[in-house]
């Protein structure tokens, strides 16, 4: 009977402690571009555009998103305080400090100037691996506290190159065309304004 009633409360306490960990943030279902816009527009106002006793427009923008949904492009303009850029949303699963496996998002900013010029460098980069024919070759930077590994998918033909952004605890996996595409309507969109 005490073994019984012990492996009970064992059981009970696993639950418990499994139950907690899945509350954190968000389910996997809502990692989606407009999800991360809606998160997104407090994040510049805190960060960005400060709180004002007047009124301050700006447009905010979920512009493109990796095929993982794993990494997500948002921009905004704010011509009034003449401030623009874009906001890099990182989804997915990271460790706590307690050891418990969590899902969650964070936020890194990119003024306007450096996103252009990281998404150059990818460019560049992913062209200089796609023509190596030694799939087991990798590069890798360093771009304002994020790395990124670039690598032939194995299971690819030679030229398809895949890329890792490590940031903070999030590993999201981004590919050349979601690049490419955030690219051009970044382009695109602050031609517009």
């Amino acid at each position: 009977m005490k073994i019984k009633l012990c492996l009970l409360s064992i059981l009970i306490i696993f639950k418990c402690q499994s139950q907690s960990t899945t509350y954190k943030f968000l389910p996997y279902s809502t990692w989606t571009k407009p999800a991360s816009e809606y998160l997104a527009k407090k994040f510049v106002i805190d960060n960005y555009l400060g709180s004002r006793n007047e009124t301050v427009m700006f447009e905010v923008d979920a512009i493109s998103s990796s095929a993982s949904t794993e990494l997500v492009t948002v921009s905004y303009n704010c011509l009034e305080l003449n401030r623009s850029g874009i906001v890099l949303a990182f989804w997915g699963s990271f460790w706590n400090d307690n050891g418990y496996s969590m899902t969650g998002y964070g936020f890194k900013h990119l003024s306007l100037d450096s996103s252009i010029m990281l998404l150059n460098r990818l460019e560049m980069e992913s062209s200089y691996i796609s023509g190596i024919t030694n799939k087991d070759f990798n590069t890798s930077f360093t771009f304002s506290n994020m790395t990124f590994l670039l690598s032939q998918l194995s299971n690819q033909e030679i030229g398809q190159v895949g890329i890792r952004v490590f940031w903070k605890d999030f590993d999201a996996g981004w590919n050349i065309d979601a690049i490419r595409r955030t690219k051009r309507r970044i382009e695109k969109w602050f031609k517009s304004k």
